[in-house]
């Protein structure tokens, strides 16, 4: 045991030590459910501290890793992105397990997975949601930052037999109404996308008029819901530019870089600004 501990240990400072990068990818398997497609991540260590302190910079590249799972000969197709993307810090040895949640749609999905399962979250108390690390700034428009990470009960280890299976259980009638699944996008110019970002824009913008009018409740309540429909659209929209600007930006690190993407201590250089 004590050997096991040591190699479990070794494993964790080498891996924290390549960067966000490689503990997205080191151990990452993707999945398709329908229409939807996922990835999981997974990270087995003795201490979970080294990693949540990288936490911001993992959310961030859970992010990118979403949108690079879509490059195909230079060129990003739509279709072939994941539609969500998580990372499991598991501890060998108290045998629990933390779930970084990269997005707005991952929430989603992670609240039916396993915080709205009663089988898994038994009496309301055994699955909770936290910051993934004190300060960390919410890694979308989506979410904030006290719903970054989400803490399993003991035993839930295994992704094979844990993770996966309920995530499939969770897709097999899940809605996010603001954007589908990545498999059935259209490939739109940009100037489309533009145009439809402006569409929400103007929808939001009449939405905060008419509600300055001072309509009857009944007609107040039903614009706040409008509102909230529509200002979710446009959020989810923001957050799409705002990751495809991300992968363009490590694009241009790998020019400058003329393609060598290592620094002096091995790890990939990056950049999640």
């Amino acid at each position: 045991d004590l050997l096991a501990k040591r190699q479990f240990q070794a494993k964790t400072n080498w891996v924290v030590a390549l960067g966000p990068y490689e503990m997205v990818r080191g151990d990452q398997k993707d999945f398709n459910c329908g229409a939807w497609r996922f990835g999981i991540s997974v990270l087995e260590v003795t201490d979970t501290e080294p990693v949540m302190k990288c936490a911001n910079d993992i959310l961030l590249e859970l992010r990118l890793l979403k949108k690079e799972k879509g490059l195909v000969n230079g060129k990003l197709n739509q279709t072939m992105e994941l539609d969500f993307a998580f990372l499991f810090v598991v501890d060998v040895v108290q045998e629990t397990s933390i779930l970084l949640i990269s997005g707005g749609r991952e929430l989603a999905l992670a609240k039916v997975a396993f915080l709205e399962n009663e089988d898994i979250n038994e009496g309301g108390t055994a699955v909770r949601l936290e910051e993934a690390s004190t300060g960390i700034q919410a890694p979308g428009y989506t979410i904030e930052p006290n719903e970054t990470a989400m803490f399993l009960p003991r035993g839930y280890v295994s992704r094979k037999a844990q993770f996966v299976p309920a995530f499939f259980q969770a897709l097999e009638d899940f809605v996010y109404s603001e954007k589908g699944p990545r498999s059935q996008a259209d490939e739109l110019p940009d100037t489309i996308q533009e145009e439809k970002a402006a569409q929400v824009q103007a929808k939001i913008d009449d939405a905060k008029a008419i509600a300055n009018i001072g309509e009857t409740k009944r007609r107040r309540t039903s614009i706040r819901a409008s509102f909230r429909s529509n200002a979710m659209k446009m959020l989810v929209l923001q957050e799409g530019q705002y990751d495809q600007d991300l992968v363009k930006a490590n694009e241009r690190v790998a020019e400058q870089r003329h393609g060598n993407l290592y620094d002096d201590k091995g790890r990939v250089v990056r950049t999640y600004a």
